[in-house]
């Protein structure tokens, strides 16, 4: 009689990508569906007026462009907002698909050449160890990456037609999900956004009665007649960063945790991954970390005591929370207070002799308390994306592996 183990072995094939269920196919992608290159049409015919039609290049699909061009050019291939796009050359493995526009010679969209294949399905095959693995193995070139090269040796596994379409609609159905909260964090920044020019402008004072609010004209912008003009260094306590001597420097936990700069801020609060022996200043839990060098301007909450180098300073008062906003809503006028050819950084007298608002202390616990809320809505929002992109990640390894059959899930 045979063991539960072996049972659950005696489903499961040995294949040259592992262990996939015996229902199931080792198929060449290039078999099953044509990577349609895209085209350059050149430099000459590129503009970023809106005219003609949008230009896809391989940074509009990693995320990593903001500005648009658009092409008039007639030798151009398109695709829509069904389309699978893939990136080969630049950042080699990005998938993308709900846009529109001409696609560059670095993107192929992904057409099916044979039946019984389900284009969502190839969808997220495309984002698997199985795919991403390869096209890593074979991207060439130092500057720019190359990876057509791996197509002939991308082998995936293949399910039946209708276990492609279930795999699809799960992973579809999460991926829904981590799309409506990422709309909806957008959502909770753009209102944050307002909101903090509403408090800073008028003071908490409902929508429907701004006109009763007296504003007066100030060389930083309007405020509430009743409010101050202060100098940061009138109203905070400032200490700027110091670096101790690299020899004592660790990770091992001796002495207090060190902060050179921004690049251990985190969206609140930074994560250490140093340690300082013999501190020199000291950044007090709660007080407001600023980025004072390459950039300038970047804010963090100090969530334990600190050791704070050179690239940082630390500024505290009585409502420190108050100041954090205050600092996001000023960080404009601290950023152009920047100086340096090489790279920005603000001195100690300038950033003092920054001019801000101050409204009473009631005020500023009440703006403070709004304004606070909303980040509480954005983190709980943005843990809650993070767990759907875990599920996402656990799914598409376990269902495009076969660990995990749809016909086992409970829909």
């Amino acid at each position: 009689m045979k063991t539960k183990q072996q049972i659950q072995n005696s489903e499961f094939k040995q294949t040259e990508l592992g262990e996939i269920p015996r229902d199931w196919d080792v198929v060449k992608i290039q078999d099953i569906v044509k990577f349609e290159r895209g085209t350059e049409p050149g430099r000459g015919n590129y503009n970023d007026k809106a005219m003609g039609i949008r230009f896809l290049r391989v940074a509009d699909i990693s995320g990593n462009r903001r500005d648009f061009i658009y092409t008039t050019s007639k030798k151009i291939k398109l695709c829509s907002q069904n389309d699978i796009l893939i990136a080969f050359d630049g950042s080699p493995g990005i998938v993308k698909r709900g846009i529109v526009g001409a696609y560059s010679s670095g993107i192929r969209k992904v057409n099916l050449i044979k039946q019984n294949i389900n284009l969502e399905f190839i969808y997220y095959i495309l984002q698997t160890s199985y795919v991403q693995e390869t096209i890593k193995e074979y991207s060439a070139a130092v500057t720019i990456k190359h990876a057509s090269k791996s197509i002939p040796h991308i082998k995936i596994p293949l399910p039946p037609l209708q276990e492609q379409k279930s795999i699809a609609y799960v992973l579809s159905t999460v991926q829904e999900a981590k799309e409506k909260s990422e709309r909806t964090i957008k959502s909770l920044k753009e209102l944050k956004k307002s909101m903090m020019k509403h408090l800073f402008t008028y003071g908490v004072v409902p929508f429907d009665e701004l006109d009763k609010v007296e504003l007066k004209e100030t060389e930083i912008g309007k405020m509430p007649k009743e409010w101050q003009i202060k100098k940061l260094g009138d109203i905070a306590n400032l200490v700027m960063g110091q670096s101790p001597a690299g020899d004592t420097y660790n990770k091992e936990g001796k002495g207090i945790p060190f902060l050179q700069g921004k690049a251990e801020f985190g969206a609140t609060s930074p994560t250490h991954i140093k340690y300082t022996s013999k501190p020199s200043k000291i950044a007090k839990k709660g007080s407001i970390l600023l980025s004072v060098r390459a950039p300038v301007g970047a804010i963090n909450i100090a969530n334990i005591d600190y050791c704070i180098g050179r690239g940082l300073a630390s500024l505290s008062m009585e409502n420190n929370l108050f100041l954090f906003y205050l600092l996001d809503y000023f960080k404009p006028s601290i950023e152009k207070e920047g100086t340096g050819s090489t790279f920005k950084a603000i001195s100690k007298p300038n950033l003092k002799n920054i001019r801000v608002f101050l409204p009473s202390s009631m005020e500023q616990e009440q703006i403070s308390l709004i304004l606070s809320s909303i980040d509480e809505k954005i983190e709980s929002e943005e843990n809650k994306k993070e767990a759907i992109e875990q599920l996402f990640m656990s799914l598409l390894h376990n269902l495009m592996t076969g660990k995990v059959r749809v016909k086992d899930l409970n829909f």
